[in-house]
């Protein structure tokens, strides 16, 4: 004889018994349940940890858009952001500084304002933009670096040798930190820690942030 009491208690929990992601998914449901027009999400996924909410990022991506449902999605997480919206909003003490699609927005911001919002904390003088090759790249504005922007250069490739200034070890990688041209410093990663005083980058233009507006 089955007891569906204690069949019951296997399957159905208490909302304080169950977990983070299950609680946000019991949300989600009951939200989209009724079939709304518009979701309106402030920082949803902000009380989870971080390979809880990554993973969350992607179940709520793919469930806005197997059902069809426009949202607004606040957050201050900018690769939550990219990862679920078609669209980005830059806001700013209730401006707003730029909107478009996430692509266009991480290569093509408006103003320095967004370019350092989104995480590029280093700009090109003149001096380095020359030694790096950058000034053939069709800006009026500024030439902005990322964590990616910089790279080691492979034998046979042209690069420019660089004072190594600092090393930081991280997670699978080691980040470097150079010196440029003009005096200013800039990260480099590198997979292993840099053994002599000086390194030989290059400057990726597809991780770059190209500021303003073309010619």
């Amino acid at each position: 004889t089955l007891d569906r009491s204690s069949a019951a208690s296997d399957v159905y929990k208490r909302q304080t018994e169950l977990s983070g992601g299950q609680a946000q998914r019991v949300a989600l449901a009951r939200s989209l349940a009724p079939g709304p027009r518009l979701m309106l999400l402030d920082e949803p996924l902000s009380a989870l940890d971080r390979a809880l909410r990554e993973h969350m990022v992607g179940v709520l991506g793919e469930v806005l858009r197997a059902t069809g449902t426009p949202a607004v999605h606040v957050t201050h997480d900018q690769d939550e952001a990219f990862a679920i919206a078609d669209r980005v909003a830059v806001l700013a003490e209730g401006r707003l500084l730029q909107i478009g699609a996430p692509g266009v927005l991480w290569r093509r911001p408006r103003t320095r304002e967004v370019a350092e919002f989104l995480g590029y904390d280093v700009f090109l003088t003149d001096t380095d933009a020359e030694a790096f090759g950058a000034t053939g790249l069709g800006v009026t504005g500024d030439v902005a670096l990322g964590p990616a922007s910089l790279v080691v250069a492979r034998d046979g490739e042209l690069g420019v040798e660089v004072p190594v200034r600092g090393q930081h070890v991280r997670r699978g990688y080691v980040e470097a930190v150079v010196g440029l041209p003009s005096g200013g410093e800039a990260e480099v990663r590198v997979p292993d820690l840099v053994q002599g005083e000086t390194v030989r980058v290059r400057l990726d233009a597809d991780a770059v942030a190209l500021v303003g507006e073309r010619h």
